[in-house]
This record gives structure tokens, C-alpha cells and sequence, in this order.
């Protein structure tokens, strides 16, 4: 069977972007909060973390598409058994009341 692979390369505010409401939260705080709860709906479709970490030096990006062009400041590789289920992400329970109470707060 297959397996696939997600990948996030992380680049943060100074301070979290939450639209029309202020914050005094750090973008690298507000994204560990959301990262926390996708790791946990991740562990429950079967997948598993395989690294997290600070980039420190640019990635070298040899014919890499566009969108991968950043000043990267962490990276986080997922795992999940079977490619499809990554779809089903936002359907997971711990994902939609993240949602719910983030909206609320």
C-alpha cells in the first residue's frame, strides 16, 4: 500500500493574523495551537509525525515550484497510511471544534 506524505514548511507573523479580531499571540504560538490539533486528527486517521524542527539555514530549492519559495522558518513532515484520508482532514472531529472554538473566542 501507499503512504503519503505531508509536508509543511512554516513561515510566521510576528503577530497571529485572526481577520477582523486583534491578538497578542506570536504567529509561531497561534500555529502550535492549530499544529497540536492536526497532529492529533493526523494520529487518529494512523499517521505519525516524522519530523519537526527549525529550518536555521535556507533550503536549497532546485527547480521547485513557485509556491515553495519562502524564508522558511520550520518544517513538519506527516506520514498517513493510505493518501485519501488526508482529504478527509476537515471532517475529523478534533479539526471542526478546534474551528468552532476558535471562532467563538
Amino acid at each position: 500500500t501507499s503512504k503519503a506524505y505531508m509536508i509543511n514548511l512554516l513561515q510566521y507573523y510576528s503577530k497571529a493574523q485572526y481577520g477582523d479580531r486583534s491578538s497578542s499571540i506570536s504567529g509561531a504560538t497561534a500555529y502550535r495551537r492549530y499544529g497540536f490539533v492536526g497532529l492529533r486528527s493526523i494520529m487518529m486517521l494512523g499517521g505519525n509525525l516524522i519530523l519537526t524542527g527549525s529550518i536555521g539555514q535556507p533550503i536549497l530549492e532546485v527547480k521547485a515550484p513557485i509556491t515553495t519559495i519562502g524564508d522558511w522558518e520550520e518544517i513538519s513532515i506527516m506520514e498517513c497510511p493510505n493518501p485519501a484520508q488526508l482529504f478527509t482532514l476537515k471532517k475529523c472531529l478534533v479539526i471542526k471544534n478546534h474551528y468552532r472554538i476558535e471562532q467563538q473566542a
